[in-house]
C-alpha cells in the first residue's frame, strides 16, 4: 500500500508586519524548522504540566525571551569586569 503523503497544517492568520519581520530574520525554510521546534516545545509542555501550561503561557508568566535570558544568566560565572 503506498505511503500517505498527506501532512496536517496549522493556519495562523498573522498580520503584514509579522510577516515582513519574520521574512527579515528567516528564510521560508528557516520557518519551518522554528515553527515545528516551537510545536515541540509545546506538546512537551502540555504532556508534562497539561493545560495548566496553557493558562501560565496565555498569562504571559512564560516566555522564550524570559527562558532564554535565565539560561543566559545561568550559564555564565562571570561577575562582571575586573578591576587590575
Amino acid at each position: 500500500m503506498p505511503r500517505s503523503t498527506y501532512r496536517p497544517r496549522i493556519v495562523v492568520d498573522i498580520t503584514h508586519y509579522q510577516r515582513t519581520k519574520l521574512n527579515q530574520y528567516l528564510a521560508y525554510g528557516e520557518q519551518r524548522r522554528v515553527f515545528a521546534a516551537f510545536i515541540n516545545d509545546l506538546i512537551d509542555m502540555l504532556d508534562e504540566a497539561g493545560h495548566d501550561f496553557v493558562l501560565f503561557m496565555l498569562s504571559r508568566e512564560f516566555t522564550y525571551r524570559n527562558a532564554y535570558y535565565a539560561d543566559r544568566r545561568s550559564t555564565n560565572t562571570s561577575t562582571g569586569p575586573t578591576e587590575p
